[in-house]
């Protein structure tokens, strides 16, 4: 995910669109036009099902998630972050023991990284 927000950010930065660095609801008129464009890949992907049209159907997924990753940094929200909690989350509902380890080792990372950020 990391690759794909860093895309999306330069897209964002190339037109000149909202990036926010701390989760707030962005204008009533981002809010919309990320409304519509989301349904208008859903509708797309859909249809790239209904015809069984893998070509389509792999845009299609892309684009949903370029959509997602671009609302992300319109709200803020750190997706890779959330993106991260969710996975273990999922992993805690079929496989407690494998979570547990998943768990150490994601919070091993970030206490990992917090450390280096503190002694520089």
């Amino acid at each position: 995910m990391n690759r794909a927000t860093a895309q999306v950010k330069e897209l964002h930065k190339a037109f000149d669109l909202l990036i926010q660095m701390t989760p707030h609801l962005p204008p009533e008129d981002c809010r919309k036009r990320r409304k519509l464009i989301l349904e208008k890949e859903y509708r797309a992907y859909k249809r790239a099902e209904q015809k069984s049209d893998i070509v389509r159907i792999s845009n299609g997924l892309a684009e949903i998630i370029y959509c997602c990753v671009g609302a992300a940094l319109e709200y803020g929200i750190p997706i890779n972050r959330v993106f991260s909690e969710v996975h273990r989350a999922k992993i805690c509902e079929e496989h407690p023991k494998i979570a547990e380890i998943l768990t150490e080792e994601m919070y091993g990372e970030i206490e990992e990284r917090n450390h280096m950020l503190m002694t520089k």
